[in-house]
């Protein structure tokens, strides 16, 4: 078995496009995006950041959907 085949996908279903998480918990995707973790979780609040989904308790951003935001706010 490979070192990729042998990770765990517990937390997040893998993908082959580019990074091998399709979910991001909030830290990882405040990290991607260049922001805080707090930033990220009052945008939840105020609705003003990119979506999200809940999984229970857990909340994580799907990257398709960070992509899309970032792009959605981009100042050419």
């Amino acid at each position: 078995m490979s070192a990729t085949a042998s990770r765990s996908t517990k937390n997040c279903p893998t993908i082959s496009a580019g990074t091998d998480r399709a979910a991001l918990p909030t830290e990882e995707a405040a990290h991607y995006m260049g922001l805080s973790y707090s930033t990220l979780k009052k945008w939840r609040v105020t609705g003003d950041g990119p979506a999200y989904v809940r999984i229970g308790s857990r909340i994580v951003y799907l990257i398709e959907d960070l992509d899309t935001w970032l792009l959605a706010h981009r100042v050419a």
